[in-house]
């Protein structure tokens, strides 16, 4: 027979199995975009990209960069069916992407290294010049997030209303 629950321990119960099933989605679905972006690192490799460049994109060491290009098997792999799949992930459910992605911009205002990893990354893809625009203009909006209050509460009124999206109370 089963003990009787408060409501509260039933809503939380429930809870907590809805958050275990979430978590163990959204698990799969990085397992599924790891495995992507492996086979991308090889195959890439294989165009002749460099390793270097490689761990630069990927946060990864060249050691591991240079495991998985051994690991993953290329014969198959085709550079327009990396491209679909990429596309395809880059665009999973929008509207909590694009609300993750606003959440990340804010944290950089402070993180000095977070910005330089992505000028780095941005070099490896676009060049030099791009990642220096681009870096510059980021710099810029955020030196005007200090001068301007309005703008300021105006992104962060951006951010707040991001974190209730993804969290349901939007």
């Amino acid at each position: 027979m089963a003990r009787k629950r408060l409501p509260q321990q039933q809503d939380l119960l429930s809870a907590v199995w809805t958050l275990t099933s979430t978590r163990e989605d959204v698990e799969r679905l990085l397992a599924h975009i790891v495995q992507v972006q492996s086979e991308a690192i090889a195959l890439a490799a294989a165009y002749g990209a460099k390793q270097s460049e490689l761990a630069t994109l990927t946060d990864l060491s060249r050691q591991r960069v240079g495991q998985i290009v051994d690991q993953v098997d290329i014969t198959d792999l085709r550079p327009s069916e990396i491209s679909r799949r990429s596309h395809s992930i880059s665009e999973w459910p929008g509207d909590t992407m694009s609300a993750l992605a606003t959440l990340a911009h804010p944290a950089d205002v402070d993180d000095v290294e977070r910005r330089e990893r992505a000028r780095r990354k941005t070099a490896v893809v676009y060049g030099q010049e791009e990642a220096d625009k681009r870096h510059n203009a980021r710099s810029a909006f955020l030196a005007s997030l200090a001068t301007e209050p309005g703008r300021r509460a105006e992104i962060l009124e951006r951010l707040e209303r991001a974190e209730r999206r993804i969290s349901g109370a939007d």
